[in-house]
């Protein structure tokens, strides 16, 4: 029928091609063609709270999985000593639904993981695991 077509020359035409990442371009294709581009993107990032920071004698914010996780340990805190914090370095969202997995992506990118390996969806990927044992 004609109702799918290629989008090579499009996003050539376009010149947006190089600005789509090549592992999201991947899972667009179909016979080594692309025929659709990724809905959306993310631009979900990570928010310091200078007070805290400073209260936790951090100086800088965190360059690395590292010093995040470094940051995350200072900052999280037990006031009352019953082993149960009153405040988090961090809040990281879990369960099933969309937004722990929207919220874990740029972990998986991070980490060079791909979603679709060889054409299928795959998340044993040295990336993916090494952003899942970090989440």
């Amino acid at each position: 029928m004609g109702a799918i077509k290629p989008l090579e020359d499009w996003l050539k035409n376009l010149g947006v091609k190089s600005d789509i990442r090549p592992n999201l371009l991947a899972g667009m294709e179909i016979n080594d063609q692309i025929c659709s581009v990724p809905l959306q993107t993310s631009n979900i990032g990570i928010l310091e709270r200078s007070k805290l920071f400073q209260a936790a004698g951090i100086t800088e914010p965190p360059k690395t999985w590292e010093e995040l996780r470094a940051v995350v340990k200072k900052s999280t805190i037990d006031k009352n000593g019953d082993h149960r914090p009153e405040q988090y370095g961090m809040l990281l969202t879990f369960g099933k639904g969309g937004w722990t997995v929207f919220s874990w992506l740029p972990f998986l990118f991070a980490a060079q993981g791909e979603i679709i390996t060889d054409h299928y969806p795959s998340l044993s990927n040295p990336g993916a695991i090494t952003a899942l044992q970090f989440w």
